[in-house]
C-alpha cells in the first residue's frame, strides 16, 4: 500500500511540473474569439465543422491516461482508508453511549448484576461484560461477590464495604421482604416469617442463612425454631434504605 501511495505521489508531482511548465510570453500572435466570417470560411482559414474525429480513452496521450488513472487510484485508496476511520468513530460513539447507559444504570441501581443490566438496557451479556471491564479499568465501578452473583457498584466512595454487602442482598425481592420483616419485628421466628410471606420454611432457609453468613442478622434458638434480629451495625443502613 505504501509503494502504491508513493507511485501516485510521484505521478502527481510529475504532472505539476509539466503543467507549471506552460508559460506565457510575448509573440506575434493575437488570439481573438472566433467570428463567423464567411470570407475566411470560404478561404479555408476557419474550420467550423466541429471535431475532426472522436477518439477513445486509450487513444489519449500517455500522460493524460496516467494522470486520470492515478486520480482514480488515489480516490479509491483514500476511500478505503477513510471508511475504517468513519466506522471506528461510529462504533466508538455507539460503544460510549452504551457504556454511559451502563454506568448510569449502575449508579442508579447499586448492587446490580450483569443480568440486571443486560435485561433492563437490552444489551447482550457479552457486550455488557466488555463495557463493565472497561469501566473497571477506568476505576469507575467495583465488583462484590455475593453468593453465586457478582454485584456491581459505582466506585465513588458512596458505599462502604458493609453497605455494599447489604445492597447486594436487597437486590433480591425475597431478601428485601425478609429483612424488612426482621427489622420491623425483632425476634421474629423462621416459622412466623414463612407464614407472614406465605412461603415454606425451605424457601426462606437459604436467604436467612446468607444473611447470617454476611453478618446482617443474628439468630438465637427458640424451642424448635430460631428467632432472628438485625445486627445493630446494619440497622441504620437498612432503615435508611427502607425510608427512601
Amino acid at each position: 500500500m505504501q509503494n502504491v501511495s508513493k507511485l501516485i505521489l510521484f505521478f502527481y508531482i510529475l504532472l505539476i511540473f509539466m503543467v507549471t511548465g506552460v508559460q506565457a510570453a510575448e509573440g506575434d500572435y493575437i488570439i481573438k474569439p472566433h467570428e463567423d466570417n464567411q470570407g475566411l470560411i470560404d478561404k479555408g482559414l476557419i474550420d467550423s465543422g466541429g471535431a475532426d474525429s472522436t477518439i477513445t480513452f486509450w487513444e489519449l496521450p500517455l500522460l493524460i491516461k496516467i494522470s486520470f488513472i492515478a486520480g482514480i487510484l488515489a480516490a479509491i485508496i483514500g476511500t478505503i482508508k477513510i471508511i475504517p476511520i468513519i466506522q471506528g468513530r461510529l462504533e466508538d460513539l455507539f460503544d460510549n453511549q452504551n457504556r454511559n447507559d451502563i454506568f448510569d444504570f449502575i449508579s442508579e441501581n447499586p448492587g446490580c448484576s450483569i443480568a440486571d443490566i443486560s435485561n433492563n438496557l437490552g444489551i447482550n451479556r457479552g457486550s455488557t461484560k466488555y463495557h463493565i471491564g472497561k469501566l473497571i479499568s477506568d476505576s469507575k465501578v467495583t465488583l462484590v461477590k455475593s453468593g453465586k452473583f457478582i454485584r456491581i457498584f459505582e466506585n465513588s466512595g458512596i458505599f462502604d464495604e458493609q453497605q455494599k454487602v447489604l445492597a447486594s442482598h436487597l437486590r433480591n425481592e425475597t431478601g428485601r421482604k425478609l429483612l424488612l420483616s426482621i427489622m420491623e419485628n425483632p425476634g421474629i421466628t423462621n416459622m412466623d416469617l414463612a407464614e407472614k410471606h406465605d412461603m415454606n420454611k425451605s424457601t426462606i432457609h437459604w436467604p436467612l442463612k446468607k444473611f447470617q453468613k454476611s453478618g446482617i442478622v443474628q439468630s438465637s434458638p427458640e424451642g424448635k425454631y430460631k428467632k432472628y434480629s438485625l445486627n445493630p451495625t446494619f440497622e441504620n443502613d437498612l432503615k435508611d434504605y427502607f425510608s427512601k
